[in-house]
């Protein structure tokens, strides 16, 4: 009758019993194990009874440690263990930080990072499964969703896609998918899915991000995905870096000269007060356009504005001056108004009414009658008025 009512209670509760169990944690999570005075990790494992002591199957005791007698071994899902039908303990798991570096050691994990302890299925926390009789020894080549360096067995879960990080990736978009930091194998329904899986944006270029299986995870589950269809391979270090491409300083300054010109009438010469650098871009069409040109106090300025693909990217304001003794008239400042016509030339006296430039057109009050014209500045203070 004892055992009936032992039976019963396993099958209710949906416990895997048997002298070894292999254990497996379903989800971002590990088993802890105390290991030559250090706490190690694992995502699988089969546990017995071995010294008084819950241990792995080479006999390195769960952490903490769980007192027990050789009997039948059976675990719930909350990690609850049992001996023969009684309770002994209670698994705890270890929750990582997301770039959390692992290192493997046989089929143990070490990390320097602190981990936070949780209790199986409470909470966002995964569950711990169990299946008797079979042992996780030829089963774990390695943790399925750990940013860690991992051993190069090809072996997945029957079913699942096995996804390899590189451990550098270049990208020239700012979205980047699944299909452009790692290889995919696996059933082609799903390797074909899981390629174009965004994994978020690198809007820097030139920068680096950190790769890491718990956040690929992530994007995997919110994608649709279930944990059993992928087993992820990630480097520690996995990095993706947007690439881009160098924009030439000179190429900004020619391009606001230019625009003087055609702006104001310049002719003399004029050179940017300090030469633009260079600098990194997105990878696509370049072009330029600019703002109008101001004059104040003989310094000329004028933005130009970079477009990538026909979308604007940056902005440069580039600061010129004349080059030294080219003619320049202040407002208010005297002038000689020479009228030009057929052969013909008339001098009058006249007051500027803005600042110019050599070549550019300003307009100037004539001192005689007191009307407004508008010519192109000379040497010497003089105006230009061609008819």
């Amino acid at each position: 009758m004892k055992f009936a009512l032992v039976l019963t209670t396993v099958l209710a509760f949906g416990l895997s019993f048997a002298d070894s169990l292999k254990v497996h944690v379903d989800g971002d999570a590990y088993l802890r194990f105390f290991r030559l005075n250090h706490i190690v990790l694992r995502q699988v494992a089969t546990l017995k009874v071995s010294k008084g002591l819950i241990c792995s199957e080479d006999d390195i005791p769960v952490s903490p440690e769980i007192k027990a007698t050789d009997g039948a071994l059976s675990v719930e899902l909350d990690g609850t263990v049992y001996v023969s039908g009684k309770q002994v303990g209670r698994l705890v798991l270890a929750v990582l930080p997301q770039k959390a570096s692992l290192t493997r050691e046989g089929n143990y994990l070490y990390t320097d990072a602190k981990a936070v302890l949780k209790n199986p299925g409470e909470g966002n926390t995964p569950v711990v499964r169990g299946v008797a009789g079979e042992s996780a020894s030829n089963t774990e080549s390695k943790p399925k969703r750990t940013g860690t360096k991992t051993s190069s067995s090809d072996k997945t879960s029957s079913g699942a896609a096995k996804i390899s990080i590189a451990p550098n990736s270049e990208i020239e978009n700012e979205e980047f998918f699944i299909s452009d930091v790692a290889t995919v194998r696996g059933p082609k329904n799903i390797t074909d899915k899981i390629q174009g899986v965004s994994l978020g944006l690198n809007t820097i270029v030139g920068s680096k991000r950190a790769l890491s299986a718990p956040m690929i995870v992530r994007c995997l589950l919110k994608a649709g995905f279930e944990a059993s269809e992928f087993d992820i391979d990630c480097p520690s270090t996995a990095t993706v870096t947007r690439i881009g491409q160098t924009i030439p300083g000179q190429d900004v300054d020619d391009q606001a000269i230019d625009a003087v010109r055609q702006q104001l009438g310049i002719s003399g010469e004029i050179d940017p007060s300090r030469q633009c650098k260079d600098f990194l871009a997105p990878i696509g069409k370049v072009e330029y356009s600019s703002t109008s040109a101001r004059v104040s106090s003989g310094v000329i300025t004028i933005t130009v504005s970079v477009k990538i693909d026909g979308k604007r990217y940056t902005d440069r304001m580039i600061t010129m001056l004349p080059a030294a003794g080219t003619a320049q008239v202040k407002a208010y400042e005297k002038v000689t108004v020479r009228f030009q016509r057929n052969g013909a030339m008339l001098e009058l006296s006249g007051t500027a009414k803005s600042n110019a430039l050599a070549g550019q057109r300003v307009n100037v009050l004539i001192d005689m009658t007191g009307a407004i014209v508008t010519g192109i500045l000379r040497e010497n203070n003089v105006v230009e008025v061609r008819s």
